[in-house]
């Protein structure tokens, strides 16, 4: 499962869309972690907080 996730990361690490710096373990440990808190956030809260995530996923050229 995880070595298509991967793939899915390399591409728009290469196209400059998403950080360099950011592994595959790195971003699964993140995506499981807010999907957990997302379980017991209010909904405005939610959204807050994937912006806050896809934001810091960003590249910053």
């Amino acid at each position: 499962m995880f070595l298509g996730f991967a793939g899915s990361l390399r591409r728009p690490q290469r196209a400059g869309a998403v950080r360099a710096d950011i592994g595959e373990a790195e971003l699964i440990a993140l995506l499981i972690g807010a999907s957990r808190a997302a379980e017991h956030a209010e909904p405005e809260v939610r959204s807050r907080m994937l912006d806050i995530v896809f934001d810091g996923l960003r590249s910053r050229r």
